[in-house]
């Protein structure tokens, strides 16, 4: 098993206002609120940190999952590709 590892979740400054103007739907990036294509996912713990992994056990780091949750493009680029899990 790979060493599983945590990457802050970013949040834009701009979130609050894209979920006003757009909604805050299934689709809505989890770090900027604007729509995505539902293509690239993230998995984020209970602490609210992303992780490199799409398994829910997470107790080898004292976490556990709280699920995966888009991300657009561009929001993508905020972090390391290990952390980006494309939809199968």
């Amino acid at each position: 098993m790979e060493e599983i590892k945590t990457y802050e979740i970013y949040e834009s400054p701009k979130k609050e206002a894209n979920e006003e103007h757009f909604g805050n739907k299934s689709n809505s990036c989890i770090c900027c609120g604007r729509p995505t294509a539902d293509k690239l996912f993230i998995h984020a713990s209970t602490h609210w940190v992303a992780v490199n992994t799409t398994e829910d056990d997470l107790s080898s780091i004292g976490m556990e999952s709280q699920g995966t949750f888009p991300i657009g493009p561009e929001c993508a680029k905020k972090f390391p590709k290990e952390f980006i899990f494309k939809k199968a």
